[in-house]
């Protein structure tokens, strides 16, 4: 991940942001799945304060927190630590995680999801975009039932609890959501 400030900027002047209203944050893929090799999606994130997503876990990738600046509280297995700028936390496949800035300032970090992750560097831009026209609820949850199980299983995203036991029915909705194209549909508007 170490990238100096400078070529941070120089990244996030020629790269798309994308806002969420309802997480009060916003991501730029600095470096994508295609640009390392399937090594490593790297994304510079902007939570304002009281932004922060629910606790989550990924099958099949590790995610690494660098903080540029400002506080950011990760909570791993329940265990709440917080990283100040220049310092670092990883959070191993798996585990039950989720970020939130519970200070009074703005967080930046660099965010690194091993292996990269395609669907990851799609399912952010549709889920913001969903929050941004009033397709989700006020928690930034896809209101289409159909959207919230094929973009968590795009993002490699589970809950705990939930996916353990409504795993297969997740699964059938997601594969639903891919059979009437709203995959296509949802990528096409928003994944340009």
């Amino acid at each position: 991940m170490r990238l100096t400030q400078v070529e941070i900027d120089e990244l996030l002047a020629t790269r798309t942001t994308h806002r969420n209203t309802f997480q009060n944050d916003a991501v730029t893929f600095l470096r994508t799945s295609a640009e390392t090799g399937g090594e490593y999606t790297l994304v510079h994130l902007v939570a304002e304060p009281g932004a922060g997503v629910p606790r989550h876990y990924h099958l099949h990738s590790s995610e690494h927190f660098e903080v540029l600046e400002g506080a950011l509280t990760v909570e791993v297995a329940r265990q709440p630590h917080v990283v100040l700028p220049g310092e670092e936390a990883t959070v191993p496949v798996n585990t039950v995680h989720r970020w939130m800035n519970q200070g009074s300032s703005t967080v930046r970090v660099l965010a690194e999801i091993t292996p990269a992750s395609e669907g990851f560097e799609k399912g952010l831009p549709i889920l913001y975009g969903l929050a941004g026209s009033g397709r989700s609820t006020s928690q930034g949850v896809p209101r289409d039932p159909l959207v919230a199980a094929w973009i968590m299983e795009l993002t490699d995203m589970r809950l705990p609890g939930i996916s353990r036991v409504a795993g297969p029915v997740i699964h059938a909705l997601a594969q639903s959501a891919r059979a009437r194209g709203v995959d296509r549909e949802l990528e096409e508007r928003y994944c340009r």
